[in-house]
């Protein structure tokens, strides 16, 4: 029950509202958070390194265009991206969209972050991504590093997700290394706010940039553009999500205002409408 105060300064009631069912909705989403994956987000979960490159590449070309990508690969392109939120969870492999291609990138909210590079080879192109992941109960996806071949289905939407990306100008270094950059040095185990996809991705994009840098091709300007990019394509995701999450806030500000704005002349349209209706009545009153 809500009351308000009339003009003599007494308690009347204005709303009668149940607000039992609200206790009960927040009883249901305390079961629920307990009961569901979510929760053992919050906890660390033990990761592997999942490494299917060399299926993916077997299975699309022969074995003589496999061995030849295997002894140098041209590395065109890096690129950071990033996918929408899905379903409540906190981490969404690029793999696991609703059709065909990825999830595409909206405004601020929460992404899942992963990175793609792309990669020429005995005149053959494709796309490898790395990405980390949290084990869910109901995915065959364990929690840990994910490195493999995009589909050509993926690719179809690829660029619906890139947020920041780095020229690489054909530059040739194993595919083993390659790979190895993708996971060396990155804890795989899987925390939802320190060891998540985020910090992996940033680390993930250093390493390959960095190894680019190391190749004995590479004049010294483009070394020092590596080196450079190494660390500023992860601070300008950062700052892009940093504006993106401000003008959002600012939106649910200026709605929240605009909501109570309605609000109070919703009380002001009534209680208006009860003065009228109890000056009606001292006026019968009166008359009587």
């Amino acid at each position: 029950m809500i009351f308000l105060c009339n003009n003599d300064g007494m308690e009347q009631p204005w709303i009668n509202l149940d607000l039992s069912f609200l206790t009960k909705a927040c009883r249901a989403s305390r079961s629920y958070i307990k009961m569901s994956s979510f929760s053992s987000s919050f906890q660390t979960q033990k990761g592997s390194v999942y490494n299917t490159v060399r299926k993916d590449l077997q299975a699309r070309f022969s074995k003589d265009i496999y061995d030849s990508i295997r002894l140098s690969t041209s590395v065109l392109r890096v690129e950071y991206c990033q996918s929408q939120l899905q379903r409540g969870v906190f981490v969404l492999s690029c793999s696991n969209p609703p059709g065909p291609g990825r999830t595409p990138r909206q405004f601020a909210g929460t992404h899942h972050d992963f990175l793609v590079v792309q990669v020429v080879a005995s005149g053959q192109k494709f796309k490898i991504v790395g990405e980390k992941l949290g084990g869910e109960k109901d995915s065959d996806m364990g929690a840990g590093i994910h490195i493999r071949i995009l589909s050509d289905d993926e690719e179809t939407n690829l660029d619906r997700n890139v947020i920041h990306s780095c020229d690489t100008f054909g530059v040739q270094v194993p595919l083993d290394q390659l790979i190895q950059a993708l996971w060396e040095d990155v804890d795989p185990n899987y925390h939802l706010f320190r060891k998540n996809c985020w910090a992996y991705t940033k680390c993930a994009w250093k390493n390959v940039l960095l190894l680019l840098r190391q190749q004995s091709d590479v004049t010294d300007a483009r070394k020092c553009y590596f080196e450079v990019e190494a660390e500023k394509g992860p601070s300008l995701v950062v700052k892009r999500a940093v504006v993106e999450t401000s003008v959002a806030a600012g939106s649910i500000i200026a709605a929240a205002g605009s909501l109570a704005v309605m609000l109070g002349a919703l009380v002001s349209f009534l209680l208006s409408k009860e003065e009228i209706k109890n000056t009606e009545s001292h006026a019968e009153e009166e008359e009587e």
